[in-house]
């Protein structure tokens, strides 16, 4: 295999486990409260209320 294409290829593997284990972190540390507002209410998730409002919020108004 080619430098340049296995280069790439572990950069993207290390990158790919360190973005992974940072969300993990951020979600057991609760930071911001996500763990709270990914975790499930009733039928529907924290983050699905939220973008339910969102897009309700923006989208245009129905006469």
């Amino acid at each position: 295999m080619p430098r340049l294409i296995r280069f790439m290829l572990s950069q993207f593997a290390n990158g790919a486990v360190l973005g992974r284990a940072v969300g993990l972190a951020i979600l057991w540390a609760d930071i911001g409260q996500l763990q709270r507002l990914l975790s499930t209410s009733g039928n529907e998730t924290g983050l699905t209320r939220f973008s339910s409002r969102r897009r309700r919020c923006c989208s245009a108004p129905s006469e």
